[in-house]
């Protein structure tokens, strides 16, 4: 969603327009999912940190996405009779690594054996998001969208990083 008056919950299904919410409320009000079928087409929309056995509340408090729930998705469009392709629409800086092997195995097969699975991303597709979308047929983004970085990070403190340091020379 595009505004703080927005918000979006991932549920299974096909994109049903997100409601309005009262901006002085503190109850939010959920009427979402991040899929829709255009036409033939079936857009999965893989917004925000990716993540394994995410629950609800994290995933509107941190901005978390399920890899469980993508896979879900995929299998309800690769099953579905009136979907020609599928598109994957990024919009994630990556995350967590448990479960991105193998999701990344279903989209080749899913694209190999069942119908076509594209990638898009019109502003960020890093890391975990990346190896996903590299998985796919081809990938589509516009020019300026940040797409790329696999990579690890690994906060140490500095008396461990100046032990690691000593070794090294």
């Amino acid at each position: 969603c595009s505004s703080d008056l927005f918000m979006c919950k991932l549920l299974k299904g096909y994109m049903e327009n997100p409601t309005q919410m009262d901006a002085a409320s503190d109850e939010y009000s959920y009427e979402y999912e991040a899929s829709q079928q255009a036409g033939d087409r079936a857009v999965i929309y893989v917004n925000g940190i990716i993540d394994k056995d995410v629950g609800d509340e994290a995933e509107r408090l941190f901005g978390l996405i399920d890899i469980n729930w993508i896979s879900r998705m995929l299998d309800d469009a690769a099953n579905d009779p009136n979907v020609r392709d599928i598109v994957l629409a990024f919009n994630s800086p990556g995350g967590g690594v448990t479960g991105v092997e193998e999701l990344g195995r279903k989209i080749v097969d899913i694209d190999n054996n069942i119908k076509p699975v594209y990638a898009y991303c019109g502003n960020q597709m890093d890391s975990a998001a990346y190896w996903l979308g590299s998985q796919c047929r081809s990938i589509g983004m516009l020019h300026s969208a940040q797409v790329g970085g696999i990579g690890v990070y690994i906060p140490r403190s500095e008396e461990h990083t100046s032990e690691l340091q000593s070794r090294l020379h």
